[in-house]
């Protein structure tokens, strides 16, 4: 099974590196991704230092980084109304 993944993955990799290299696209969306990755994992980081609400602390991993990326502040609102009425 491992090798079945292993080849999806070389396969994958190899079809985004041909795609890359015909379309010529820049290097540009995955700075601006990286950027947002690094002020949604500052963010969830300093609501957890600065505890905004006391009783929540939101985990930084992958699910939250991608939720406060993608959604932004509302993103955020939405992490900390699940932390404190679900969990």
């Amino acid at each position: 099974m491992k090798l079945i993944w292993t080849i999806l993955l070389v396969a994958s990799l190899v079809a985004l590196l041909f795609l890359w290299i015909k379309h010529k696209l820049s290097w540009s969306w995955f700075w601006k991704l990286s950027l947002q990755v690094v002020v949604a994992a500052v963010a969830i980081y300093i609501i957890n230092v600065w505890q905004v609400i006391p009783q929540i602390t939101i985990p930084i991993n992958p699910v939250t980084i991608v939720t406060l990326v993608v959604l932004g502040i509302p993103g955020a609102m939405l992490l900390a109304g699940l932390q404190l009425f679900i969990v």
